[in-house]
Protein backbone atom coordinates (compact mmCIF):
# COMPACT_ATOMS: atom_id res chain seq x y z
CA UNK A 1 0.00 0.00 0.00
CA UNK A 2 1.42 3.60 -1.00
CA UNK A 3 2.45 6.20 1.78
CA UNK A 4 -0.52 8.32 0.34
CA UNK A 5 -3.14 5.79 0.63
CA UNK A 6 -5.35 6.04 3.89
CA UNK A 7 -4.50 4.30 6.84
CA UNK A 8 -5.90 3.76 10.33
CA UNK A 9 -3.95 6.19 12.44
CA UNK A 10 -0.72 5.44 11.02
CA UNK A 11 2.45 7.49 9.61
CA UNK A 12 4.78 6.59 7.46
CA UNK A 13 8.55 7.90 7.22
CA UNK A 14 10.03 8.98 3.57
CA UNK A 15 13.35 10.51 3.29
CA UNK A 16 14.82 11.68 0.88
CA UNK A 17 17.07 13.70 -1.12
CA UNK A 18 15.79 16.62 -3.81
CA UNK A 19 17.74 16.00 -7.32
CA UNK A 20 18.09 19.88 -7.03
CA UNK A 21 20.12 20.57 -4.31
CA UNK A 22 21.98 16.93 -3.80
CA UNK A 23 25.42 19.31 -4.22
CA UNK A 24 24.18 21.78 -1.14
CA UNK A 25 23.52 18.34 0.62
CA UNK A 26 19.86 18.82 1.64
CA UNK A 27 18.45 16.18 3.28
CA UNK A 28 14.25 16.28 3.91
CA UNK A 29 12.22 14.43 5.76
CA UNK A 30 8.38 13.71 5.32
CA UNK A 31 5.56 12.05 7.64
CA UNK A 32 2.41 11.21 6.09
CA UNK A 33 -0.32 11.34 8.33
CA UNK A 34 -4.02 9.87 7.43
CA UNK A 35 -6.53 9.47 10.22
CA UNK A 36 -9.27 7.10 9.94
CA UNK A 37 -11.94 7.77 7.26
CA UNK A 38 -10.19 10.11 5.48
CA UNK A 39 -10.14 10.66 1.58
CA UNK A 40 -7.46 11.54 -1.01
CA UNK A 41 -6.95 15.35 -0.76
CA UNK A 42 -9.02 15.48 -4.27
CA UNK A 43 -12.07 14.94 -2.54
CA UNK A 44 -11.19 18.09 -0.97
CA UNK A 45 -10.98 20.21 -3.81
CA UNK A 46 -7.84 21.99 -5.56
CA UNK A 47 -9.39 25.30 -6.53
CA UNK A 48 -7.98 27.94 -3.65
CA UNK A 49 -11.74 28.43 -3.03
CA UNK A 50 -12.06 24.94 -1.62
CA UNK A 51 -9.10 25.87 0.88
CA UNK A 52 -10.75 29.38 0.98
CA UNK A 53 -13.56 27.77 3.32
CA UNK A 54 -11.57 26.65 6.14
CA UNK A 55 -8.62 29.05 5.32
CA UNK A 56 -9.92 32.38 4.80
CA UNK A 57 -6.69 34.75 5.57
CA UNK A 58 -4.02 32.88 4.23
CA UNK A 59 -6.71 32.74 0.64
CA UNK A 60 -6.74 36.34 1.05
CA UNK A 61 -3.51 37.12 1.45
CA UNK A 62 -2.45 34.67 -1.35
CA UNK A 63 -4.39 36.50 -4.35
CA UNK A 64 -3.23 39.50 -3.42
CA UNK A 65 0.53 38.12 -4.26
CA UNK A 66 2.94 37.80 -6.89
CA UNK A 67 2.26 34.32 -6.86
CA UNK A 68 -1.44 34.68 -7.58
CA UNK A 69 -0.64 36.17 -10.61
CA UNK A 70 2.48 34.32 -12.02
CA UNK A 71 0.67 33.38 -14.99
CA UNK A 72 -1.14 36.87 -15.69
CA UNK A 73 1.61 39.16 -14.78
CA UNK A 74 1.84 41.81 -17.24
CA UNK A 75 5.54 41.67 -17.68
CA UNK A 76 5.37 37.95 -18.14
CA UNK A 77 2.85 37.76 -20.31
CA UNK A 78 4.80 40.15 -22.97
CA UNK A 79 7.58 37.76 -22.37
CA UNK A 80 5.86 34.04 -23.23
CA UNK A 81 3.97 35.94 -26.10
CA UNK A 82 6.88 36.21 -27.56
CA UNK A 83 8.60 32.92 -26.54
CA UNK A 84 6.09 30.50 -25.67
CA UNK A 85 8.84 28.00 -23.88
CA UNK A 86 7.28 24.91 -22.19
CA UNK A 87 10.00 25.69 -19.36
CA UNK A 88 8.14 28.28 -18.19
CA UNK A 89 5.11 26.88 -17.59
CA UNK A 90 6.23 24.59 -15.21
CA UNK A 91 6.41 27.57 -12.47
CA UNK A 92 4.16 30.20 -14.01
CA UNK A 93 1.30 27.44 -14.88
CA UNK A 94 1.84 24.57 -12.48
CA UNK A 95 -2.03 23.54 -12.02
CA UNK A 96 -2.04 23.44 -16.12
CA UNK A 97 -4.83 25.31 -18.50
CA UNK A 98 -7.31 24.00 -16.50
CA UNK A 99 -6.28 26.28 -13.09
CA UNK A 100 -3.77 28.58 -15.01
CA UNK A 101 -5.90 31.71 -13.82
CA UNK A 102 -4.73 31.02 -10.32
CA UNK A 103 -0.94 30.78 -10.68
CA UNK A 104 1.26 29.94 -8.26
CA UNK A 105 -1.89 28.47 -5.79
CA UNK A 106 -2.17 26.28 -2.52
CA UNK A 107 -1.87 23.05 -4.21
CA UNK A 108 1.32 23.77 -5.85
CA UNK A 109 3.17 24.01 -2.51
CA UNK A 110 0.74 22.16 -0.30
CA UNK A 111 -0.71 19.36 -2.68
CA UNK A 112 1.54 15.85 -2.69
CA UNK A 113 0.94 12.58 -2.83
CA UNK A 114 -2.97 13.02 -2.29
CA UNK A 115 -1.87 15.16 0.93
CA UNK A 116 -1.75 18.24 2.38
CA UNK A 117 1.79 19.17 3.06
CA UNK A 118 2.60 21.08 6.00
CA UNK A 119 6.19 22.25 7.44
CA UNK A 120 4.62 21.52 11.21
CA UNK A 121 1.58 18.98 12.51
CA UNK A 122 -1.97 20.34 14.18
CA UNK A 123 -4.40 18.26 15.94
CA UNK A 124 -7.02 20.29 13.91
CA UNK A 125 -5.33 19.66 10.62
CA UNK A 126 -4.79 16.57 11.02
CA UNK A 127 -7.91 16.00 11.50
CA UNK A 128 -9.42 17.90 8.26
CA UNK A 129 -7.51 15.80 6.08
CA UNK A 130 -4.47 13.83 5.33
CA UNK A 131 -1.08 15.35 6.23
CA UNK A 132 2.25 15.21 4.97
CA UNK A 133 4.75 16.65 7.34
CA UNK A 134 7.59 18.00 5.32
CA UNK A 135 9.73 20.59 7.62
CA UNK A 136 11.68 21.44 3.83
CA UNK A 137 8.57 23.48 2.72
CA UNK A 138 9.53 26.23 5.27
CA UNK A 139 12.99 26.32 3.92
CA UNK A 140 14.83 27.49 0.69
CA UNK A 141 14.21 23.67 -0.50
CA UNK A 142 10.60 24.45 -1.51
CA UNK A 143 11.21 27.95 -3.22
CA UNK A 144 14.27 26.75 -5.61
CA UNK A 145 12.46 24.47 -7.46
CA UNK A 146 10.94 27.71 -9.49
CA UNK A 147 14.18 30.21 -8.06
CA UNK A 148 17.10 27.91 -9.08
CA UNK A 149 17.40 26.35 -12.55
CA UNK A 150 19.60 25.87 -15.29
CA UNK A 151 19.65 27.93 -18.92
CA UNK A 152 17.46 25.38 -21.38
CA UNK A 153 19.42 23.44 -23.98
CA UNK A 154 18.13 25.40 -26.88
CA UNK A 155 21.79 25.51 -28.58
CA UNK A 156 22.55 29.90 -27.94
CA UNK A 157 22.59 29.71 -24.00
CA UNK A 158 25.21 27.62 -21.59
CA UNK A 159 23.02 24.75 -20.34
CA UNK A 160 25.90 24.30 -17.72
CA UNK A 161 25.04 27.84 -16.02
CA UNK A 162 22.02 28.46 -14.11
CA UNK A 163 19.46 30.76 -15.41
CA UNK A 164 18.77 32.00 -11.97
CA UNK A 165 20.60 31.19 -9.12
CA UNK A 166 18.84 32.85 -5.85
CA UNK A 167 19.26 29.51 -4.06
CA UNK A 168 23.74 29.39 -4.23
CA UNK A 169 23.48 33.77 -3.66
CA UNK A 170 21.62 32.69 -0.04
CA UNK A 171 24.03 30.15 0.57
CA UNK A 172 27.13 32.24 0.32
CA UNK A 173 25.09 35.14 2.43
CA UNK A 174 25.22 35.63 6.22
CA UNK A 175 21.81 34.99 6.11
CA UNK A 176 22.09 31.70 5.54
CA UNK A 177 25.23 31.43 8.42
CA UNK A 178 22.60 32.60 11.05
CA UNK A 179 19.76 30.22 10.05
CA UNK A 180 17.67 32.84 8.08
CA UNK A 181 15.75 31.25 5.12
CA UNK A 182 13.46 33.00 2.13
CA UNK A 183 9.87 32.89 4.41
CA UNK A 184 11.97 34.93 6.88
CA UNK A 185 11.57 38.07 4.54
CA UNK A 186 9.34 36.84 1.69
CA UNK A 187 6.57 35.09 3.87
CA UNK A 188 6.59 36.86 7.53
CA UNK A 189 3.79 35.55 9.81
CA UNK A 190 1.00 37.79 10.13
CA UNK A 191 -1.25 35.41 12.95
CA UNK A 192 -2.42 31.91 13.36
CA UNK A 193 -2.50 31.36 9.97
CA UNK A 194 1.06 31.99 8.63
CA UNK A 195 2.45 34.45 6.16
CA UNK A 196 1.17 34.08 2.57
CA UNK A 197 2.17 37.51 1.48
CA UNK A 198 5.21 36.45 -0.48
CA UNK A 199 6.63 39.57 -0.14
CA UNK A 200 8.80 40.81 -3.38
CA UNK A 201 8.99 43.61 -6.01
CA UNK A 202 5.73 44.79 -4.94
CA UNK A 203 6.49 45.66 -1.90
CA UNK A 204 7.83 48.90 -1.39
CA UNK A 205 9.20 48.43 2.25
CA UNK A 206 10.94 45.28 1.62
CA UNK A 207 12.28 46.67 -1.58
CA UNK A 208 13.64 49.98 0.42
CA UNK A 209 15.45 47.96 2.80
CA UNK A 210 17.11 45.78 0.51
CA UNK A 211 20.16 47.65 0.20
CA UNK A 212 21.73 50.50 1.29
CA UNK A 213 23.21 53.49 -1.17
CA UNK A 214 25.58 56.24 -0.25
CA UNK A 215 26.48 58.80 -2.78
CA UNK A 216 30.08 61.09 -2.53
CA UNK A 217 30.73 63.81 -4.37
CA UNK A 218 33.61 65.64 -4.86
CA UNK A 219 35.76 67.60 -7.39
CA UNK A 220 38.36 67.12 -9.57
CA UNK A 221 40.72 68.76 -12.41
CA UNK A 222 37.76 67.41 -14.69
CA UNK A 223 34.96 68.73 -13.20
CA UNK A 224 32.72 66.77 -10.77
CA UNK A 225 32.97 63.36 -9.59
CA UNK A 226 29.99 60.89 -7.98
CA UNK A 227 31.29 57.90 -6.32
CA UNK A 228 28.77 55.51 -5.26
CA UNK A 229 28.34 52.62 -3.04
CA UNK A 230 25.92 50.11 -3.01
CA UNK A 231 25.85 47.27 -0.31
CA UNK A 232 23.05 44.91 0.56
CA UNK A 233 20.95 45.12 4.05
CA UNK A 234 17.64 43.39 4.17
CA UNK A 235 18.27 41.01 1.66
CA UNK A 236 19.47 37.36 1.43
CA UNK A 237 20.91 36.96 -2.02
CA UNK A 238 22.26 39.35 -4.40
CA UNK A 239 20.59 42.57 -6.04
CA UNK A 240 18.94 42.38 -7.68
CA UNK A 241 18.07 38.57 -8.54
CA UNK A 242 16.01 36.39 -10.43
CA UNK A 243 15.56 36.75 -13.75
CA UNK A 244 18.64 37.69 -15.80
CA UNK A 245 16.92 40.46 -17.47
CA UNK A 246 16.63 42.56 -14.60
CA UNK A 247 19.14 45.20 -13.79
CA UNK A 248 19.55 48.13 -11.26
CA UNK A 249 20.25 51.60 -12.44
CA UNK A 250 22.01 54.07 -10.07
CA UNK A 251 21.17 57.10 -12.13
CA UNK A 252 22.89 61.24 -11.01
CA UNK A 253 21.92 64.37 -12.40
CA UNK A 254 23.00 68.05 -10.93
CA UNK A 255 21.20 70.92 -10.72
CA UNK A 256 21.82 71.81 -13.85
CA UNK A 257 21.12 68.96 -15.79
CA UNK A 258 24.53 66.50 -16.17
CA UNK A 259 23.61 63.59 -15.19
CA UNK A 260 25.00 59.65 -15.49
CA UNK A 261 24.32 56.62 -14.66
CA UNK A 262 25.50 52.82 -14.02
CA UNK A 263 23.76 49.65 -13.87
CA UNK A 264 23.93 46.59 -11.69
CA UNK A 265 23.05 43.48 -13.71
CA UNK A 266 24.46 39.84 -15.68
CA UNK A 267 26.34 40.59 -18.97
CA UNK A 268 25.66 38.19 -20.99
CA UNK A 269 27.41 37.62 -24.55
CA UNK A 270 28.39 34.62 -26.78
CA UNK A 271 31.81 33.43 -26.32
CA UNK A 272 33.45 30.37 -27.34
CA UNK A 273 33.51 27.07 -25.11
CA UNK A 274 36.26 25.68 -23.01
CA UNK A 275 36.43 23.18 -25.77
CA UNK A 276 36.17 25.51 -28.63
CA UNK A 277 33.84 23.33 -30.68
CA UNK A 278 31.25 25.54 -30.20
CA UNK A 279 29.94 28.77 -28.67
CA UNK A 280 27.38 29.80 -26.18
CA UNK A 281 25.51 32.55 -24.91
CA UNK A 282 26.48 33.19 -21.10
CA UNK A 283 27.69 35.70 -18.23
CA UNK A 284 30.97 37.37 -18.50
CA UNK A 285 30.20 39.62 -16.49
CA UNK A 286 28.14 40.40 -13.13
CA UNK A 287 27.93 43.61 -11.10
CA UNK A 288 25.41 43.08 -9.14
CA UNK A 289 25.34 43.82 -5.48
CA UNK A 290 26.64 40.76 -3.90
CA UNK A 291 24.89 39.00 -1.14
CA UNK A 292 24.74 40.65 2.36
CA UNK A 293 29.28 39.99 4.17
CA UNK A 294 30.07 39.55 0.22
CA UNK A 295 31.15 43.24 -0.42
CA UNK A 296 29.39 45.44 -1.74
CA UNK A 297 29.24 47.24 -5.43
CA UNK A 298 30.98 50.70 -6.09
CA UNK A 299 31.92 52.65 -9.03
CA UNK A 300 33.07 56.85 -9.76
CA UNK A 301 30.78 58.64 -11.93
CA UNK A 302 32.37 61.35 -14.13
CA UNK A 303 30.13 64.58 -14.62
CA UNK A 304 31.62 67.43 -16.90
CA UNK A 305 30.03 69.96 -14.37
CA UNK A 306 31.76 73.00 -12.87
CA UNK A 307 29.42 74.40 -11.09
CA UNK A 308 26.63 72.47 -8.67
CA UNK A 309 25.01 72.67 -5.52
CA UNK A 310 23.51 69.58 -5.09
CA UNK A 311 23.43 66.12 -7.02
CA UNK A 312 20.48 64.07 -6.87
CA UNK A 313 20.37 60.23 -7.27
CA UNK A 314 17.66 56.93 -7.74
CA UNK A 315 18.09 54.01 -7.52
CA UNK A 316 15.49 51.95 -9.92
CA UNK A 317 15.11 48.15 -10.17
CA UNK A 318 13.94 47.35 -14.27
CA UNK A 319 12.65 44.24 -14.78
CA UNK A 320 13.20 44.15 -18.46
CA UNK A 321 15.64 46.54 -20.38
CA UNK A 322 13.03 49.49 -21.37
CA UNK A 323 14.38 48.81 -25.15
CA UNK A 324 13.21 45.57 -24.79
CA UNK A 325 9.89 46.80 -22.52
CA UNK A 326 9.17 48.31 -25.43
CA UNK A 327 9.49 46.13 -28.21
CA UNK A 328 7.24 43.87 -25.88
CA UNK A 329 4.21 46.77 -25.79
CA UNK A 330 5.20 47.57 -22.29
CA UNK A 331 5.34 51.24 -20.68
CA UNK A 332 8.53 52.20 -18.30
CA UNK A 333 6.04 52.19 -15.98
CA UNK A 334 5.45 48.77 -15.79
CA UNK A 335 9.25 47.68 -15.54
CA UNK A 336 10.56 50.02 -13.31
CA UNK A 337 10.50 49.88 -9.51
CA UNK A 338 11.41 52.38 -7.55
CA UNK A 339 14.19 51.74 -4.74
CA UNK A 340 15.79 54.75 -2.77
CA UNK A 341 16.17 57.89 -4.17
CA UNK A 342 17.67 61.17 -2.58
CA UNK A 343 19.72 64.44 -2.53
CA UNK A 344 23.65 65.58 -1.37
CA UNK A 345 25.04 68.55 -1.00
CA UNK A 346 28.06 68.82 -3.22
CA UNK A 347 31.20 70.46 -1.16
CA UNK A 348 32.68 74.19 -2.54
CA UNK A 349 35.22 73.61 -4.81
CA UNK A 350 38.41 74.86 -3.29
CA UNK A 351 40.35 77.26 -4.89
CA UNK A 352 44.12 76.87 -5.38
CA UNK A 353 46.51 78.41 -2.81
CA UNK A 354 48.16 81.32 -3.70
CA UNK A 355 52.00 81.06 -3.09
CA UNK A 356 54.37 83.90 -2.87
Amino acid sequence: MAAHEVWPLRVAFVVGLFGAFVASGIVVSSIVISPDGHDRVGAIGLDPAACASCHPKAARQWRGSLHAHAWDDPVFVAEYAAAPAASCRGCHDPAGEAGREHGIDCATCHVRDGAIVVSASSEAAAAAHPLLVDPSLNGVTACGWCHQFEFTDDGIHDPTELLQATVDEWASSQYAERGETCTDCHMPRRGASGGHVFLGLNDPSLMASAVDVVVHPSWSAAGLDVHVKVTARRIGHAFPTGDVFRRAVLSVRTDGGAQASVSMQRWLARTADDDGQASHVRTVEDTRVPPPGRGAFEDTLHLGESETASVHWALTLYRLPLARARKRGLSASQVAVPIAAGTVAVPPIRQPALHR
